[in-house]
């Protein structure tokens, strides 16, 4: 077994015991607060970016699919897909031919008075324009990720990664902040 092999297998142990805690540890996050939504940062580099990101919550679009640079209000917590991008190789392997990878930088803002366990295998689900989930990978080279702990009234910016048919060029982020709570659907194009 080589060395890629071993890290990957050791990677992906990794990732199943951080998400059997963080389902023992995410039930229950309810929000209380009502703060207006802000701004994240927004990526560099060769992140696709929407030219008018919403300014608060109340100006993104009442309708259940959202763009990239809208921010979510999912019960005081925000949440905003900066952009996306795609790539061959994850940092330790290049994909099987006829796929790529997708990486999704996502920015979390907790205007609540609890903290909020972020997963992003139980908060985000990628899906297909027919509702076919997409395989969530562990990726080694994203920039920051967004799994953990985001204290109350703080930020977590970071990426989720997920393998995808190379002609995929449309696909449904669905983010579920609290897995008692509401959706609420991001178009990303790539």
């Amino acid at each position: 077994m080589g060395n890629v092999e071993k890290r990957s297998i050791k990677l992906m142990f990794i990732a199943l015991f951080f998400i059997i805690c963080v389902m023992f540890s995410s039930c229950g996050n309810t929000a209380t607060n009502n703060n207006t939504a802000k701004t994240p940062d927004t990526p560099t580099g060769d992140m696709v970016q929407n030219e008018t990101i919403a300014q608060n919550a109340t100006e993104a679009p009442t309708s259940s699919k959202y763009q990239i640079g809208d921010t979510i209000n999912q019960s005081d917590i925000l949440v905003t897909v900066n952009g996306v991008r795609t790539t061959t190789n994850n940092g330790a392997v290049d994909v099987e031919a006829g796929f790529k990878y997708v990486y999704v930088d996502i920015t979390i803002i907790n205007n609540t008075k609890k903290d909020l366990i972020s997963s992003s295998v139980m908060n985000y689900t990628l899906k297909d324009q027919n509702g076919r989930k997409l395989d969530f990978i562990v990726a080694i080279n994203t920039n920051g990720s967004i799994d953990g702990t985001v204290i109350a009234g703080d930020k977590l910016t970071g990426e989720v990664v997920y393998k995808v048919p190379a002609d995929l060029t449309i696909a449904i982020l669905q983010i579920q902040t609290n897995i008692l709570g509401k959706a609420d659907q991001v178009e990303l194009n790539f």
